[in-house]
């Protein structure tokens, strides 16, 4: 009885830590506990990149975070199609657009939300979220994935 208590602390602490981390950068200020907290920052930040750099944000699940950056990377050709097209009629638009897929278990995307619009059209920000539902993710047994993800817009050449 004990173990599964001193187990369920445990548990218990690691989440708590792990949201701490998340959801602030600056949880201990000194000793022990800073080098603590800048080991976790560093791998949570490393983890953080990795995924960036496929345009995720935030991914909660069982699915890894190169799938979901392979699947993204794919589908992201397609975005870039509809936002160059959008371009002709306003050729101001650039910024990001946020949004958070529901991905099940069979891999398909049951819902999307959108987070953020700086792109500056709503008919642009629609069609991303209409392609993203379309979007298809490697089956799994079970479990289902939410990702948040950030996909940057802006006119080719300007970089």
């Amino acid at each position: 009885m004990h173990e599964i208590t001193y187990t369920s602390r445990v548990i218990s602490l690691l989440i708590l830590t792990s949201l701490l981390v998340i959801s602030s950068p600056i949880f201990a200020q000194d000793g022990a506990e800073a080098s603590v907290q800048d080991s976790m920052e560093t791998s949570a930040q490393e983890k953080t990149d990795a995924v960036k750099d496929g345009f995720a944000v935030l991914s909660e699940g069982p699915r890894s975070d190169l799938e979901i950056q392979q699947v993204v990377k794919r589908y992201h050709k397609t975005l870039i199609y509809y936002y160059e097209r959008e371009l002709k009629t306003n050729p101001k638009l650039e910024g990001t657009i946020k949004v958070r897929l529901r991905i099940k278990a069979d891999g398909s995307v049951s819902k999307v939300t959108l987070l953020e619009n700086s792109v500056g059209s709503s008919k642009f920000a629609r069609s991303v979220q209409k392609h993203c539902l379309k979007w298809q993710f490697k089956r799994q047994r079970s479990g289902s994935h939410t990702v948040e993800l950030e996909l940057p817009f802006e006119p080719p050449g300007s970089t």
